[in-house]
């Protein structure tokens, strides 16, 4: 599980005690029976959620925990959970425990309580919204749990059975089957399973007619990556395109099945040489050159290319096509591009590596800056993004310790992971910089590219978890990492006067 899943969680868990409509929940199974009678030492869901904090703290690495250790977590947390549940049916908080569990069914899988858990939801909310959502997790941990493997897995076959002219159930028969694969190790299996694109083009062309075939169109398109080398996947594509003459998102298709027929032996020449082609067509427009290099480099990265990698990567730094494009979104692509496919370590008590040293970077309003341009000053690289919960909660700190210190040569730079579509897009991120929504206003520089995760300077200093702070000193000495709240508001302090000491002296 990746830290910044991991940590989402964990930034829920205060919003979830917080909250607690009244929700009545009984402790009856899927079969209608009442549940035996469970004790629970707990008084109330908060006291449990509370009750989080000691299990995380045995967490070698708490942003980053081991999946044995989330395994083992969770089979502690679920059956405490289901005991509350059980042992108080008539509660008015079981809501906090659905919401959380809601969120974390792929970590059910094998866990008992997680049934449980998952039992009494349904019973008490037949009609809920997300009622297949959660019997599709019900069904995917009991396959993993001792005395109910049997009888879980004839409901996955008649689930199989129905999905041949469903293509919803086809869907959710293809997540639980990839889902039990992986967590049961069953890796020759899940090979051949291969993300159930076979049974996705079979069903597009067993069942022509059908008015369902947007459902897996809607599936496939966010995860066309799982294609590359696919054919069954090449069906889907190609169904699609034949489909949707006039679909606004044609070219991402056609791009995603030539990256796919890219890694398919038989027809990985035919599909180079069309991507040759494209590149000289379209030498001339910066935006489309660009859309090319970034398949060929999901391509050369597929297929463990690291010196061609290394070699295009160059090629679009120096290209006058894009050193001379006006388009932002050439320039932050190119940007991302770059400083993603080259890699450079923080390690606190060393200089820190500044980011001028690839290329010049600009601010979102078009300067170019560089962690040099403030020797001098106390400096706080703060990486976090609009969407991300605790960073947010965490910026009226920095605000307030930014407020009180910067006249005395304390500096931030936001580094952002927002998104260039959506809901965090740039004008979210200029809003609640400018102070328009859930924070104050933030007067300090900030770095923006729109690629999420995929930014090109977090990926550059391999950020995998925000909020991330990194202090530096005047002489661009890295000084600490992960400071927040009040450890930071210290140690800014204590850099500063030490600062005003070493002026004095002078």
């Amino acid at each position: 599980m990746k830290a910044r899943a991991w940590l989402a969680g964990i930034a829920m868990i205060g919003a979830a005690a917080a909250y607690a409509p009244v929700w009545v929940a009984n402790a009856q199974d899927a079969g209608g029976e009442v549940a035996e009678e469970k004790k629970s030492e707990y008084g109330s869901a908060k006291e449990i959620m509370e009750s989080m904090g000691e299990l995380v703290a045995k967490f070698k690495d708490q942003n980053n925990p081991t999946d044995e250790e989330i395994h083992e977590y969770f089979s502690i947390m679920w059956p405490r959970m289901a005991d509350y549940i059980e042992a108080n049916p008539d509660a008015k908080d079981h809501a906090v425990i659905y919401m959380f569990t809601a969120q974390r069914g792929a970590w059910g899988y094998g866990h008992e309580g997680y049934v449980r858990i998952a039992n009494a939801y349904l019973a008490a909310n037949p009609d809920a919204k997300d009622k297949a959502r959660w019997e599709k997790y019900r069904l995917l941990a009991r396959l993993g749990v001792e005395g109910e493997t049997e009888a879980a897995q004839k409901d996955l076959q008649a689930l199989e059975a129905e999905a041949k002219k469903d293509a919803s159930k086809l869907l959710t028969y293809n997540d639980i089957v990839a889902g039990w694969y992986e967590k049961a190790k069953r890796d020759d299996d899940l090979k051949a399973f291969n993300n159930g694109w076979k049974s996705l083009a079979d069903y597009l062309e067993n069942n022509p007619e059908a008015k369902d075939h947007d459902v897996i169109y809607g599936w496939a398109s966010p995860r066309s990556a799982l294609g590359y080398g696919n054919p069954d996947y090449v069906r889907v594509a190609r169904a699609y395109l034949k489909a949707k003459a006039d679909a606004k998102d044609r070219q991402a298709w056609e791009d995603n099945l030539l990256y796919a027929r890219l890694g398919i032996e038989a027809d990985s020449k035919a599909a180079q040489q069309e991507l040759a082609k494209r590149e000289e067509a379209h030498k001339a427009d910066a935006a489309r050159l660009l859309e090319d290099y970034t398949l060929r480099l999901r391509w050369y990265a597929k297929a463990e290319m690291k010196d061609e990698i290394a070699r295009l990567v160059k090629t679009i730094d120096s290209a006058e096509v894009f050193a001379k494009s006006t388009d932002e979104w050439v320039q932050r692509r190119v940007h991302r591009v770059v400083f993603a496919n080259n890699s450079a370590e923080i390690k606190v008590g060393e200089a820190f590596p500044d980011w001028a040293a690839v290329r010049p970077v600009k601010d979102i309003d078009g300067k170019t800056i560089s962690v040099a341009d403030y020797k001098g000053k106390i400096v706080l690289l703060d990486f976090w993004a609009v969407w991300c919960g605790p960073c947010m909660r965490e910026m009226p700190n920095v605000i307030k310790l930014y407020e009180e210190t910067h006249e005395k040569g304390f500096e931030v730079i936001g580094i952002s992971l927002d998104q260039e579509e959506g809901n965090f897009d740039l004008n979210a991120l200029r809003e609640t910089i400018e102070g328009k929504r859930k924070v104050g206003k933030m007067p300090w520089r900030q770095i923006y590219d729109g690629g999420y995760w995929n930014s090109g300077i977090p990926k550059y200093y391999g950020t995998r978890s925000i909020p991330r702070t990194v202090l530096i000193d005047q002489n661009g000495v890295v000084v600490a990492e992960g400071l927040r709240g009040k450890e930071l508001d210290a140690k800014v302090k204590e850099l500063l006067a030490k600062l005003e000491t070493a002026d004095e002296s002078n």
